[in-house]
């Protein structure tokens, strides 16, 4: 072989090294990007599942609500017989006002007879 062929032997060895060397950088670079994105993605899922359980960690579990709602119908029944409570002095409220106007109406004309 002469030396000027292997030259061009040499350089097209060269030539598809490189190029299997380029093809090869290309797809793991590509992988590379693709990789990344699925990490940036499970990052973001996982700060927002954090975020989802400090908030359904503060929230009341199953006897938690049916305990309130207990208390919350004692406390409707509570407020149901201090109603009744109230109707009663309610209606002494109105019968003392009523007298009390009643009185202002009979006072009056002494109250005329007394400034003169």
């Amino acid at each position: 072989m002469e030396l000027g062929n292997i030259a061009q032997l040499g350089s097209f060895i060269v030539s598809i090294v490189t190029l299997g060397f380029v093809i090869t950088t290309y797809r793991s670079k590509a992988a590379s990007d693709r990789v990344k994105k699925v990490e940036d993605k499970a990052e973001g899922l996982e700060d927002r599942t954090s975020k989802l359980e400090g908030i359904v960690q503060h929230l009341p579990d199953k006897a938690s609500l049916h305990r309130m709602e207990l208390a919350f119908v004692n406390m409707q029944g509570s407020m149901n017989v201090m109603a009744e409570k109230l109707k009663a002095v309610a209606a002494t409220a109105d019968r003392l006002q009523d007298f009390l106007v009643s009185q202002a109406e009979t006072d009056k004309p002494r109250r005329a007879r007394k400034t003169p």
